[in-house]
């Protein structure tokens, strides 16, 4: 019995150095790796999601929802000039791309 007590001290002892070793050989790594990551970050941009599945228009009720404003607000920002938008027949519509031109303005305004 003291045998296998003393062969699952050993091997403890064994997983333990292996352990502390592989942590130690991790913290001297790191840096590296980080400059490593940092430098794919800069290199390869995480895409942008599309959040409008290619379209190039949104009606008035979609675009207030992807902004997260009700569509009266939404209505007041377009008849106060703030956001463009045109329409077509009876519909207003918004360009996805001024949208993101628009949220980007006031993003970087306000800081």
């Amino acid at each position: 019995m003291n045998h296998h007590r003393d062969s699952t001290d050993e091997l403890r002892s064994i997983i333990a150095d292996a352990l502390t070793g592989a942590a130690q050989a991790l913290r001297q790594q790191q840096p590296r790796l980080q400059a490593g990551v940092d430098r794919a970050e800069v290199n390869n941009p995480a895409p942008e999601p599309d959040l409008f599945n290619g379209r190039l228009t949104l009606k008035a009720d979609e675009a207030a929802e992807v902004l997260g404003i009700g569509r009266t607000k939404l209505y007041q920002l377009i008849y106060a000039g703030e956001l463009p938008s045109f329409t077509v027949g009876r519909r207003r519509l918004i360009s996805t791309s001024a949208l993101r031109e628009w949220v980007e303005t006031r993003s970087h305004s306000s800081g």
